[in-house]
């Protein structure tokens, strides 16, 4: 089963929104060329969501540290896990193909949890915000 953006993903701020939106469809992408056996379109997916990760990290954390985000130590933390757990996955899937499917397992679950939990936590907290001003 593949992952769908929903609504209730929003977190209210366009740029992320279209962030996440990229990074589902890009963990989606992932997925389907895992069950296929392209693994050499894994890699390339990988590293094009990496690239898209540290750039949308970077972002996301001036922007959680310019509106007072109080779990912004967490969620950065998740940031930094995701990097350094991919790094080390990325090295399997470049030695045989059934890592090609590890690999995409978990960015796939790892989406599934930052933008469903996390990220989804960051969302709460900007709605109330914008209620508040």
């Amino acid at each position: 089963m593949l992952l769908e953006w929903n609504e209730q993903l929003d977190t209210g701020v366009n740029a992320l929104d279209d962030d996440h939106r990229c990074l589902v469809l890009l963990a989606n992408r992932i997925h389907k060329a895992a069950q296929a056996g392209e693994q050499e379109e894994v890699e390339t997916l990988v590293l094009e969501f990496c690239a898209y990760c540290d750039d949308h990290f970077v972002m996301e954390e001036e922007y959680m540290r310019d509106i007072g985000y109080p779990n912004r130590a967490e969620h950065k933390r998740d940031h930094d896990q995701m990097l350094a757990d991919i790094d080390n996955v990325m090295g399997k899937v470049r030695q045989n193909l059934d890592a090609a499917s590890v690999m995409a397992e978990f960015i796939f679950v790892w989406i599934a949890n930052h933008v469903l939990v996390i990220e989804r936590q960051l969302a709460e907290f900007v709605r109330g915000k914008n209620a508040s001003a």
